[in-house]
């Protein structure tokens, strides 16, 4: 960097501002579509740089319960065989499959490959 001159030096740092504005701006976009909040109502402090995470994490507890009681409904009904608000369990399996069921098998893979690799070196 030493044998940059003055203007290579400045376009330089006048990019790099650029780029991390832009950066910058991506993310709240990203961070206005993640939390569903309008673009004047973003929990992004401008002059700090810094997400307000009181605001974000207000609502935690609450989804937590939720999806907990969703998932008790679930294995309550894949238990007594019973549907849940007119859904049975093998519905909600059959759902789940259809959008997991590859990400699923490479997880069964990895982990049994893995298995049999700790296996192996247990024994050699």
């Amino acid at each position: 960097m030493a044998n940059k001159s003055v203007e290579e030096k400045l376009a330089l740092r006048s990019q790099i501002q650029t780029r991390y504005m832009r950066d910058k701006n991506d993310m709240r976009r990203r961070e206005q579509i993640l939390y569903g909040l309008p673009e004047a109502d973003a929990p992004y402090d401008a002059e700090a740089g810094s997400l307000d995470t009181e605001e974000l994490s207000s609502s935690f507890p609450l989804r937590a319960m939720i999806t907990l009681g969703l998932y008790l409904l679930l294995v309550f009904a894949d238990v007594t065989g019973r549907p849940v608000f007119g859904i049975s369990a093998d519905t909600c399996f059959q759902a789940i499959a259809t959008d997991y069921e590859s990400s699923i098998t490479q997880w069964v893979n990895a982990a049994s490959n893995m298995h049999i690799n700790v296996n192996d070196w247990l024994t050699q």
